[in-house]
Parts: C-alpha cells; structure tokens; sequence
C-alpha cells in the first residue's frame, strides 16, 4: 500500500515537473536562441563613395537579447581597413536588448591609405544570443563599393572680375565631366553655376552677387562636386572695391504711424495694436521679412537665356532719393527705435509718373508685396530680375512679356513709403545688388556681355531654370 502510494506521488511530481522544465526550455529557446544572422542594410546606397566617406547604416538582430557588437570594416584587396565599432553590453542575462541600430560611419580614406578601384564594405554583428550547431551569424551585410578619391577637374575661364560690395559679377568655367554639381560661394552665399549655356557641355556659367553686407576682403570661390562627394575648390580672382554706405536718420511721427500701420498689418492679416509704434516695429522687421521671402520664391525660376538687351533703363526724369545699401535708423520722438538697410532705389519723379521696364523681360510677380506695397517683378532671363515698388497702380499681369520701356504701372506711396516715388530694385539669384551698375551701357558690355560671348551658345529656345536650394 505505501510503495503503490508512493508511486503515485512521483507520478504526480514528475508530471509536473516535466511541464515546468519544457517551458522553461521553451521560454530559454525564444529568448536566447539566435533563430537567424543580424541584417544590415545602407540607406541611400549609390555604389561609390569618395575621399570623405560617409555611410548610414541600420542593423538589426533577429533574436530577443539583443546585439552585442558592430564592427564596420571596408575589404580592398587583400587589406582590411576598419572604420567603426561599437559594443552593446549585457543588462542581464537577457542581454542587451538593443534589437535595432542605427550606425553613422565616416571615414577619410585617403587618410586611411584606402585605394582607389573595387572596394567591399563589411558589417560584422555578434549578438548576446546562442547559437545552435556553431553557426556563424556574424557577416550582416557585404556591399560592393568603388573608391574614387580624386576630385572633379575645374578650371576658371574668365578674367577681369571687378567690382564693389553690393555689386555683380559673371564669371565662366571649364568642369571636367565627373563633375556632377557646381555652384559659386561667397561667404555664406550660394550662387549655381549654369551647365546648359554654352553650347560646349563642359563650360559653366554664373552670374554672382558681391551682397552689401560682407566685406571686401571675402573671396568667392568655384565648389565643384562629383558623384562620390568629393570636393575642388577654386579661387576667382574678384577685385572688390570697399564701399562706405550712407548712414541716414528717418523720421516716424503719429500721422504717418495712423496713415501706415493699421492697413498693412490688417492686410498681412495681423493684429493691430493699441501701441502704433509697436506695430510699426513688427511691420519694419518681421513684415520686411515676409516680404523678402515671398520675393524670393516669386524669383526661384528664370528664363535659361537672357531676355534683355542692352544697359538697363533708369526711370526718366527722376532723381534719387535713397541709394542701394543706404544704413538707415528710424527715429521716433528723437530716439532710434530700429535700423534697416535699404535694398534699392528710390527714384522720385511727378506724382502718378509712368514706370516702364528697365529691360524687356517676363513679370513674375504682380500685386501686394507687403512692405512694397503694389510690386511688379520682372525676369530678365539667367536669374536676373528688377522690382518696381510702391506703385499706385498695375498695368500687367503675371506671364506678360514686356519690351523695355513698356509701361507697367505708376509711382505712388503703397506699401511703407512716405510719399510718391519708385522703389528699384536688381536681384541676382535672388539677392539684391547695386542697380547703378546695370545702368551703366559700359559695365554691361565689359563686365557682364563679354563674358556671356566668350564662347558659343546653345541655340535651343531659353527655358525656366530653378535657383534649387536658397542662396543663403
């Protein structure tokens, strides 16, 4: 009778027993056990990469404890170059717990001795997992690769670049075919170098603005690219003349406070507030802003081939009030309250004076520019535009082509002008440079025609382009 009562207590515990150890051999196998090799994978991955490599790589672990090394290393040859590692130590017995990764390599391969040609880049990831029959999980991802260290070949062209700040400068370039990207710098400047001029498919072309608010020291310089990143950086000789802008005090009183502010923040669809002066401080400063940066999306795309012809057209029988680049402080009850600078002309003739276009071009922008009141803007083809501010009345649309002289509206004080006159303003690539120099018949035939005939044009029909990214 015992041992039969005894046999059934094992029997009991045993059965049991039995569960307990298959779950736990159940739960050891999904947490611990590697069911497969850790993946990697590159994003943006185009096959090549240059002096200055740079990967962005995602590795993940299959299994639930969790990587526990990535080893980055690139295969050339016979030689082994590492580039990264990075551990993930152990929490516990579960392991890490890091199933995903994100890993930024960079590496200087000329630095490296890395050569140039066929290339393997290897990630290696070891997990806290076990493995089953000594399989090796460790390789995650082979990706061919082809070294290229060598800078794209460029080469400038042109001479004669002469100016001052707030001026502007063409300059012509000779890019060897590996380079896929161009664009001139000046400062924290950033002018496109246009392909597509020239009937020679390896001159480049760019028309670039010396701004007004660098000094004449800056050195501007051609940035060419190739497909593996690398970089050729070449000086363009710029003589820049130094420049002192007119500093100039401008009165606010109440009467133009009432007249102003209240309509334009009401049409930029802002509060107006008890305070005028305040009001006017936002108007000066952040609806200034908006302004330039409407502007500057209404001038992204130009004409491929310049539509003008000639000097530019100062307005007739008018005298200047302000200058381009003119410092201005604004006073109110004989205290400074803001300073700005004055991107443009100011040409005062008869009140309700006829403006024409400087130059024959393409309006772009016809309506209310904030600050400018009632704008026109004209582009004149390869990223050249003029804008006609402050009117009293628009006599074009946008997509009118218009000949030079043509009459597109008349002077007046919309806007934040004081009284009737015309605001003028040039911009390249979306910068506003000094207009005098466009006037002058001699500086557009030394300085901007002789560089636009140096070589051979292409004969298609000019087409829109797009500045890309902001200049700057």
């Amino acid at each position: 009778m015992c041992a039969a009562f005894g046999d059934a207590v094992k029997r009991f515990v045993r059965v049991p027993l039995a569960g307990v150890v298959l779950v736990v051999l159940v739960l050891t196998w999904w947490l611990k056990v590697d069911r497969g090799s850790p993946v990697a994978g590159i994003e943006r991955d185009d096959g090549i990469v240059g002096r200055n490599a740079v990967w962005e790589i995602d590795i993940s672990a299959s299994g639930r404890s969790g990587l526990q090394s990535v080893e980055v290393r690139l295969l050339s040859g016979e030689r082994t170059f590492p580039l990264a590692e990075r551990q993930f130590p152990a929490k516990g017995w579960l392991g890490s717990g890091v199933g995903e990764v994100r890993l930024a390599v960079e590496a200087d391969l000329a630095r490296l001795g890395v050569p140039e040609g066929p290339a393997v880049l290897e990630v290696r990831a070891e997990t806290h997992g076990w493995r089953l029959f000594g399989r090796d999980l460790s390789v995650a991802g082979r990706f061919a690769q082809n070294v290229d260290r060598t800078p794209p070949r460029a080469q400038v062209l042109s001479e004669h670049h002469n100016t001052r700040l707030g001026g502007t400068v063409a300059a012509v370039f000779r890019l060897g075919d590996d380079a896929t990207g161009a664009e001139v710098r000046v400062g924290g400047y950033r002018f496109p170098v246009n392909r597509d001029y020239f009937a020679d498919e390896s001159l480049g072309l760019s028309l670039f603005a010396i701004p007004e608010d660098l000094t004449a020291d800056v050195q501007p310089v051609l940035h060419a690219t190739d497909a593996a990143g690398n970089v050729a950086e070449v000086p363009i000789l710029v003589g820049i003349r130094p420049r002192e802008f007119r500093e100039r005090t401008l009165e606010v009183d109440d009467a133009f406070l009432r007249r102003k502010i209240p309509p334009l923040l009401t049409a930029q669809g802002m509060a107006v507030p008890d305070d005028l002066l305040q009001g006017y401080l936002v108007v000066n400063r952040d609806v200034r802003a908006r302004s330039e940066q409407r502007l500057w999306e209404a001038t992204r795309q130009s004409a491929a081939r310049p539509l003008w012809s000639g000097a530019f057209h100062r307005m007739a029988r008018s005298q200047t009030m302000s200058e381009f680049g003119d410092r201005r402080s604004y006073s109110y009850a004989s205290s400074i309250v803001d300073r700005q600078t004055h991107l443009g002309v100011d040409l005062a003739s008869l009140r309700g004076a006829e403006v024409g276009a400087a130059q024959a071009g393409e309006v772009v922008f016809a309506g209310d520019l904030g600050i400018y009141g009632d704008t026109v803007v004209l582009d004149h083809g390869l990223h050249v535009f003029s804008l006609y501010g402050h009117l009293s009345s628009i006599a074009v649309s946008v997509g009118d082509a218009l000949s030079a002289g043509q009459v597109l509206g008349h002077t007046g004080q919309s806007g934040l002008a004081g009284g009737d006159h015309l605001h003028f303003s040039v911009m390249v690539h979306g910068i506003h440079v000094d207009p005098i120099e466009w006037w002058d018949p001699k500086w557009m035939k030394d300085r901007l025609t002789a560089k636009l005939e140096l070589f051979p044009t292409r004969a298609e029909p000019a087409q829109a382009t797009d500045d890309g990214e902001e200049a700057a």
